[in-house]
């Protein structure tokens, strides 16, 4: 195990976990350990090895792939990229606009991509959808272009709000210098990139101090990327509803760590040694199937009851044990029923040991 700072500044071991989950069920269905913070082309290559030893990736002669890595942007490189395309692993990576290739992108694409015929509705809310196709050296991936004129409109608003905030207070100073002018910025704004939507101007005859004018070639770049999202994949998609439903299954991915770590209270393992560390993480993934499974079902029922208040609920039940060895439980409130229900369950079975 290797040491790193975690959220809470505490000096702990740490390490990461890689998940195999089934994207119609939300199961884990694999895991494997890394040191650390790894996101590179060795990370993914492993997982992909894992996914072969169990049987889930395709053979790249087959038309359907199995299994689709929907990665996290930090896992963009061209290395990565290029290792999946070269094992035939389907995969969704989003592409940050920090990127050259993004700015390209959208420098092709930001313009036509909001086009009527190119809206479509998901989820009750209307998007714009393009596709463009990327050379990668011998391999050729797509970049799918979403627009969403809400998001880009809330962006729009809070960023002016921001800047307007901003020159209010500014305009009530007076700042005798560059630095002292750019230190009042940092300290007022949470936003620590706001000063680039900005030149800091000299004094002048109109205004004899140091003062903030908007960068507008600057503003025009961040809000050209308002409400876009440039999704990368292997294969050409003819729906995009499909593109979104599919990044959007990371979203339960997340949620799997979030049990872990909090309603399974796995955020510390409190170990001395790594076979207990390895241990303790295979009890926990068992652990971890039973509650995504178990949630899963309350998600498709008239339950509304967390996985907690539902467990607190099963454990009001008890074994009695009678003076001739039988074994009974206690009695079954609706709950109980409804509950045992969910899982095919009778609450008239008696106990077996």
């Amino acid at each position: 195990m290797r040491k790193f700072f975690i959220i809470d500044k505490e000096s702990l071991p740490q390490i990461n976990l890689g998940i195999l989950n089934d994207g119609e069920s939300g199961l884990p269905l694999a895991y494997q350990i890394y040191p650390g913070s790894i996101v590179d082309v060795s990370t993914l290559n492993n997982i992909v090895r894992l996914a072969d030893s169990i049987g889930i990736t395709k053979d790249t002669q087959e038309q359907e792939a199995p299994i689709a890595f929907v990665l996290d942007k930090g896992f963009y490189s061209r290395k990565n990229l290029e290792m999946m395309l070269e094992k035939g692993v389907d995969f969704l990576v989003p592409l940050t606009f920090t990127t050259t290739l993004a700015k390209q992108i959208l420098a092709d694409c930001a313009a036509s991509v909001t086009s009527p015929s190119n809206g479509f509705v998901y989820n009750d809310n209307t998007y714009f959808y393009q596709q463009h196709r990327i050379q990668l050296g011998k391999h050729s991936v797509v970049a799918n272009i979403f627009h969403d004129e809400r998001r880009k409109a809330d962006k729009l608003n809070a960023l002016m709000h921001k800047l307007c905030e901003l020159e209010e207070k500014t305009a009530a100073m007076q700042f005798d210098s560059e630095e002292e002018l750019a230190d009042f910025v940092s300290e007022v704004s949470s936003n620590t990139s706001l000063i680039s939507l900005y030149h800091i101007s000299k004094p002048t005859t109109d205004i004899p101090y140091w003062h903030l004018r908007r960068n507008d070639s600057a503003i025009e770049e961040s809000i050209l990327k308002m409400g876009k999202m440039i999704l990368l994949s292997s294969t050409s998609y003819t729906n995009p509803r499909e593109i979104l439903s599919l990044y959007r299954s990371k979203d339960r991915v997340e949620k799997v760590f979030d049990s872990m770590k909090n309603e399974l209270q796995h955020n510390r393992l409190r170990v001395h040694s790594d076979a207990a560390m390895k241990g303790k993480v295979f009890v926990m993934f068992l652990a971890l199937i039973l509650y995504t499974y178990l949630l899963r079902a309350l998600e498709d029922s008239k339950i509304k009851d967390s996985v907690p208040q539902i467990l607190a609920t099963m454990r009001t039940l008890k074994v009695l044990h009678l003076a001739d060895g039988t074994a009974i439980l206690s009695e079954f409130s609706k709950k109980h029923r409804s509950i045992l229900a969910l899982f095919g369950l009778s609450p008239h079975e008696a106990p077996r040991y």
